[in-house]
């Protein structure tokens, strides 16, 4: 069985039902012949007029339209009939963007650096320290975390009263986990990280060498794989458990589709087994509200850069580079700049090399409120 997820003048596209779990869902095309159905038998997706997708068409053509299509079906729980109007070709489709998502996390090159986010005071104690902070999974802004994997009983009716066992069992299991988050791409082109994990821009971004991440808490491991399976799997439909036997922790590196846009890059840790392993300095402890942490020990040679944000004010912004020239004064230090055009704004890098270079951008620039 197949179903058409696209269709309009001369062009339809097909998705091929019935493949194993962990095979890449193949894709059709006919730009010849008009189909009235949305459903079809085998048979009529074989023939000259019909086309495979290779694996690299599919990532950058119709994935991008498939997540649009999924999110919009997903956000609003409605369908628009020039794309698509089959419920069950609606699931497949799910099922098959998280596959191609999961190949597109395998396929991805090395990203040139980890930025991570900090407010004004979190800066301040993680550079005084060299400590950076894991976190227990309940002390994060996922309501889900940890919840887009489990098995499905299909003897059980009342799934979410399955769900809810399967989390409290969880629980007990993943109760020493600690997780860093990281996120890949430039600094200019995180608007929700500064907002949401910067204070409104008003923190700072600290650019990690993935080198130096890796060697410390992914030693021994091939640098793909650990970069591969440390990046984020976003998917619209809960996993099942049994692809996690190996290490159940690993449950999160999965996280929703509708936070892909954080492209969030993830270490894990067992508070126990793993900084005994790694030989990790750690100092354990709880934060403010109670969750248990861990801070651990990094060296500033392991950052590439330090970006200032730009709503960071001044006087802040000179008690952290006073901080960075006491503790690693060959560090790259940046004020990001928000340049405004007629018709778009660019986030651009001001480099800074000595306070008296600071004190003059800002008494040239004044903060972006």
């Amino acid at each position: 069985m197949a179903f058409i997820v696209y269709k309009r003048d001369g062009l339809a596209i097909a998705l091929l039902e019935g493949l194993a779990e962990d095979e890449f869902p193949q894709v059709r095309i006919n730009q010849v012949d008009e189909f009235s159905d949305w459903e079809l038998d085998d048979s009529q997706c074989e023939g000259e007029n019909w086309k495979v997708w290779p694996e690299e068409v599919v990532f950058y053509e119709l994935l991008p339209l498939m997540r649009e299509v999924v999110e919009r079906v997903s956000m609003y729980n409605s369908y628009e009939e020039s794309i698509i109007g089959n419920s069950t070709g609606v699931m497949l489709m799910k099922k098959a963007v998280d596959v191609w998502e999961k190949r597109m996390r395998e396929k991805r090159g090395v990203p040139s650096c980890l930025l991570k986010c900090f407010s004004v005071e979190s800066a301040k104690a993680t550079l005084n320290s060299r400590r950076i902070r894991f976190s227990h999974p309940d002390a994060y802004n996922d309501l889900m975390e940890g919840q887009c994997v489990w098995q499905r009983n299909p003897d059980v009716k009342d799934e979410q009263k399955e769900l809810d066992r399967v989390v409290e069992e969880h629980k007990k299991y993943l109760n020493r986990a600690r997780i860093c988050c990281f996120s890949e791409g430039g600094a200019g082109s995180m608007l929700p990280q500064w907002a949401y994990y910067a204070n409104d821009a008003k923190g700072i971004m600290l650019a990690f060498n993935v080198d130096a991440v890796l060697k410390r808490f992914a030693p021994g491991e091939g640098k793909k794989e650990a970069i591969a399976k440390r990046r984020v799997w976003y998917v619209n439909n809960v996993q099942k458990e049994e692809c996690f036997q190996d290490n159940l922790l690993d449950l999160y590196y999965v996280k929703h589709a509708s936070w892909r846009h954080e492209r969030e890059w993830r270490v894990v840790l067992d508070a126990e087994e793993d900084v005994k392993r790694l030989r990790l300095d750690v100092k354990a402890g709880n934060n403010e509200a109670g969750f248990p942490v861990m801070d651990v020990a990094f060296e500033m040679k392991d950052v590439n850069a330090v970006f200032l944000g730009p709503r960071m004010r001044p006087s802040d912004a000179e008690e952290i580079f006073k901080i960075i020239q006491g503790v690693a004064g060959n560090v790259k230090v940046y004020v990001v700049e928000v340049e405004r055009h007629e018709t778009y704004g660019n986030f651009r890098p001001f480099p800074i090399k000595s306070l008296e270079e600071l004190k003059e951008f800002y008494g040239c620039h004044a903060p972006q409120m």
